[in-house]
């Protein structure tokens, strides 16, 4: 399982293959995809329905997830969750909201995903030196994961703050004995402090590279 280990066992999760049967679409659903193209509205149904095989997970009837203003999910009152999708896989995560819960990040890509031409966008100088002193057949998956991590990262603090972030607001630390990573703030973003630092998980698998997070109500500089 592409998410296996990397949050804790009270979320849902579920995985799917874009060419696996979908479930339909709710009608609010279909309306926000209605002028995309055809791959677009196929990842945006796998997503769905992998949503809803995370609420049964839950006990709970499949509900419908609308997209909002501002193009991210809106969850049913009391959950919270996270959707995303590669060319070939689809994962999402659900939660009950909680002290212990407030927010969700997960992100799949393609272990290649990222040209090396793309590292000056993406990563701040610290993170290149880091990724030149790899191993070269590391290098462009080791990028791809800090991508993703950050892609991750930017989820989940949405969550809380409903503000959008540039790659250079994140400076990622990732362990690959571990699959731990670091995320930290290179200015402040209430409720997060410069500095402050978030944890995640990553793991390497099936040719992708998949990293999830979550953060608490109470304390949402910390994973726990």
């Amino acid at each position: 399982m592409l998410l296996t280990g990397l949050l804790a066992s009270d979320i849902a999760t579920c995985e799917w293959h874009v060419g696996m049967p979908l479930a339909p679409l709710y009608d609010v659903e279909a309306r926000s995809v209605r002028s995309a193209v055809d791959c677009r509205r196929q990842e945006f149904q796998a997503g769905r329905t992998c949503a809803r095989h995370a609420f049964m997970a839950l006990g709970l009837q499949p509900q419908p997830i609308p997209v909002g203003p501002d193009r991210a999910p809106i969850w049913p009152p009391g959950f919270t969750g996270s959707i995303s999708h590669s060319k070939t896989y689809c994962v999402a995560a659900v939660g009950r909201c909680s002290p212990h819960l407030a927010s969700i990040g997960v992100d799949i890509e393609c272990d290649d995903a990222v040209e090396p031409a793309l590292a000056s966008e993406i990563c701040l100088p610290q993170e290149r030196d880091w990724i030149e002193r790899q191993p070269p057949i590391d290098q462009r998956r080791l990028l791809t994961a800090i991508f993703s991590a950050k892609e991750c990262v930017y989820k989940c603090q949405y969550g809380l703050t409903g503000t959008l972030l540039g790659f250079e607001a994140l400076s990622i630390e990732l362990n690959p004995d571990s699959g731990v990573f670091s995320a930290v703030f290179q200015r402040p973003l209430p409720p997060f402090s410069n500095a402050g630092r978030l944890v995640g998980r990553f793991r390497f698998v099936h040719g992708h590279v998949v990293t999830a997070m979550i953060l608490p109500l109470s304390n949402p500089t910390l994973l726990v």
